[in-house]
Parts: structure tokens; sequence; C-alpha cells
């Protein structure tokens, strides 16, 4: 995983469509999907769904200034978006399978990081998950492709962790789901 990378893929892609990625975003995922919270992250327009940001001392935090790396840490969306997103990607209305396979697939090289996502098992159940932070947000995102489940954790306040929260809830929901 790059920042620099993804900004780099957010550049060709400006220049190949004649179109800023923060449209392209919008069009291709946003409101192309129906997703209207989800978008590139612009602290100068207003959001009434935005929340404030906290320091772990409960002050307010200020924002990164994310504007440079839209793909690669730019983005924002309310958790509903996002779980909304996430059983769209896994149902294949945003990827063929075939697509998510080579997404999902971890290279020989490594051991559980495949184009973007951790990859590994949970309860021996196939797992991908993908985390973000900026100062006072943390968003984690677990998925369950095979059992068609997502968990989706945001949090504001710094120095947080979602991935525990997301664990636990995981947890929960496991041990209850009944067997295949």
């Amino acid at each position: 995983y790059s920042t620099h990378g993804y900004t780099l893929l957010g550049a060709g892609i400006e220049g190949a469509t004649g179109q800023s990625i923060a449209d392209v975003l919008d069009a291709e995922l946003g409101s192309g999907l129906g997703l209207e919270t989800l978008r590139a992250e612009n602290r100068d327009e207003e959001n009434e769904y935005r929340t404030s940001l906290y320091n772990t001392n409960n002050s307010e935090a200020t924002a990164d200034n994310i504007s440079w790396k839209f793909l690669g840490g730019g983005l924002e969306a309310s958790a509903y978006d996002l779980a909304r997103f996430s059983g769209m990607l896994m149902d294949g209305e945003i990827l063929s399978q075939v697509a998510l396979g080579q997404l999902w697939t971890v290279p020989e090289s490594n051991t559980s990081y495949a184009m973007g996502w951790s990859v590994g098992t949970f309860q021996g159940e196939f797992s991908i998950r993908k985390d973000g932070s900026q100062t006072g947000a943390n968003t984690y995102v677990r998925l369950f492709p095979e059992l068609e489940l997502g968990v989706v954790v945001l949090i504001n306040r710094r120095n947080s962790d979602p991935d525990d929260l997301s664990r636990d809830v995981a947890n929960a929901i496991l041990t209850v789901l009944p067997p295949p």
C-alpha cells in the first residue's frame, strides 16, 4: 500500500478523463451508486452529516488537510453508506467476482496483504479488512464475503482502535450464526 501510489493513480485518472478525481469519485462511486455521503472529503464545504473530530483528551481536533490524497485516504462516508458499499461490493454489483478475486488475492511475496486490503481468516471464516485514519478519525471495514456479512466501525476520536470493536462485533455475530 502506498498513499502516494494512489495519489498518482488519481492524477492519471484526472488526465485520462479530463475531470477532477472528486468528480470521478462522485460519478462512479458516490451518487453513481446511490451512496450520497461517499465522496472526496472537502473541509471547505459544509456537510451536515460530518461529525466533529476529537483528540484523546476529548478536545476538538483539527482535521488534516487531505485534499492531496483523495484515493489514498481522503474519502468520507456515513457508516450506513459504507455498509451499503460493502454489501454491493460483496454482491458483485461494483466489481465482478473475477475482479474481486484479483483484488483480494495476496501476492506470493506477502502473507496477508492484497491490493489495499488485508486478507485472512477470522474464526475460521475468510475475512477481508480495510482501515483508514486521520487526526481524530478512524475507520475499520471487516468483510466476510462468503457469509455476506460486513462490519463497519467509524470512530471520531484520535488513537481509538476500531479494529478491536469490529472484532468484538464480528465475534458476537459469528458465534450465533447457524452452521452452513
